[in-house]
């Protein structure tokens, strides 16, 4: 299991996320953890940050649940996997007369990244970056803390979920 709660494909696209898989929750102590994954979290102000995005495991592009559970099934306990995903870093809020260059303001990792600004509180401009990083993540046993594994989900893929929180 990589130790992670996604969130549906629909779900997801209602967000703004058109394919891969968006990380709600890195479970404490799971292989995603242990390889630095990021999960969806508030920033400041209340704002929804959105989590990693995985987009690619061993070379094979993940558009959606049927992609990442076709690669996973084919994974064992103890296999090591190259995840990618797009990561979604927030600059410091400037003012808006200030400098948008990331790389003059240290947007750091964010190499080959493309930044968006977006509307923060009144004279604030709040940018982000986008950017890919592979991890290697070696796959764990599946837990109770994963709740539903790849065999379960399987079974019920066409079905809506059965909470909004899917676990692998």
């Amino acid at each position: 299991a990589l130790g992670v709660s996604y969130l549906s494909a629909s779900q997801a696209r209602a967000l703004g996320v058109d394919a891969g898989i968006l990380v709600l929750l890195v479970t404490q102590g799971s292989p995603a953890e242990v390889a630095g994954l990021r999960a969806t979290r508030r920033g400041v102000g209340g704002s929804l940050v959105l989590g990693d995005v995985i987009v690619d495991i061993d070379g094979q592009a993940i558009g959606g649940e049927r992609d990442l559970f076709a690669v996973l099934e084919r994974k064992a306990v103890g296999d090591s996997v190259a995840v990618t995903v797009l990561r979604t870093d927030v600059l410091p809020p400037r003012s808006a007369g200030a400098s948008s260059n990331p790389k003059e303001e240290g947007a750091g990792g964010a190499e080959g990244g493309a930044v968006a600004s977006g509307t923060a509180a009144a004279g604030t401009v709040q940018e982000y970056t986008r950017y890919l990083k592979t991890f290697t993540v070696v796959l764990g046993e599946k837990g109770e803390s994963a709740a539903l594994t790849t065999g379960v989900r399987r079974l019920s893929l066409d079905s809506p979920p059965l909470d909004p929180l899917n676990r692998l």
